[in-house]
């Protein structure tokens, strides 16, 4: 582990202000002397200042573990957010979920919750938005080619705007999902208000997709693509 502390504080340096590079490396050293409460304070004021970093999230996260696994996850989870590729970081997490809410709905073999959310992106509304972005970039390119000569302003209008719709619909397809993780077992409502019934449950540490937002409530889709309605308080957005 002393090797992994001292990489991320040699990446960290290479791009961030003297300031935050001696918070960052004071913090590694306090975490390699057990101090768990000065790691984290110096790793969360990097945090703070707008300096967002996976390296620091993983160290945070790191050094949460056993005093706070809760805080832990959300730091894992917001380090892969920034690099989804981090293999050391995607399995400190899962261990920890699994010690930490057993009763979470198991991911398919094989898959983790960068790729099933990943996976849902792609196959779902995605679908739709490449769809129509490749109409609308086709259709705008060959009114583009054939030239504006008899048709006039109106022309102009239609290849521009289905260029730009074009364009919208590419956006829309690599937008990444919102994620959150759940703070606290909460129960999953069929409507954005407590007394809509109950379609279920979630435990403290899930990582769910934000579908849709209506005041204090948040609908959500799990892992295993239930779907509901929690306390937005209840959540936090990675």
């Amino acid at each position: 582990m002393i090797g992994t502390w001292a990489l991320f504080g040699a990446v960290l340096v290479a791009g961030a202000p003297d300031a935050v590079a001696r918070d960052f490396e004071a913090g590694n050293e306090r975490a390699l002397t057990g101090d768990v409460a000065q790691a984290s304070a110096l790793y969360r004021s990097i945090l703070e200042r707008g300096y967002e970093d996976a390296d620091v999230y993983y160290n945070l996260g790191h050094v949460l573990e056993e005093s706070a696994p809760l805080e832990a996850i959300i730091a894992y989870e917001r380090g892969l957010s920034l690099d989804p590729g981090d293999a050391e970081a995607r399995g400190n997490l899962d261990a920890l979920r699994a010690r930490f809410a057993p009763k979470a709905p198991a991911r398919p073999e094989g898959t983790s919750d960068g790729g099933t959310f990943a996976t849902t992106l792609r196959n779902v509304a995605p679908t739709a938005a490449w769809a129509a972005a490749l109409l609308c970039l086709a259709a705008g390119l060959l009114s583009a080619l054939r030239g504006p000569k008899g048709r006039g302003g109106a022309g102009l209008l239609l290849t521009a705007g289905l260029l730009a719709l074009g364009w919208v619909a590419l956006a829309v397809a690599f937008s990444p999902p919102e994620r959150a993780v759940v703070t606290a077992a909460s129960k999953l409502r069929e409507g954005p208000d407590a007394r809509f019934g109950v379609r279920g449950g979630v435990v403290a540490g899930e990582t769910v997709r934000i579908e849709d937002r209506d005041g204090a409530f948040v609908e959500v889709r799990r892992l295993d693509g239930t779907s509901g309605w929690l306390q937005a308080s209840s959540l936090a957005e990675i």
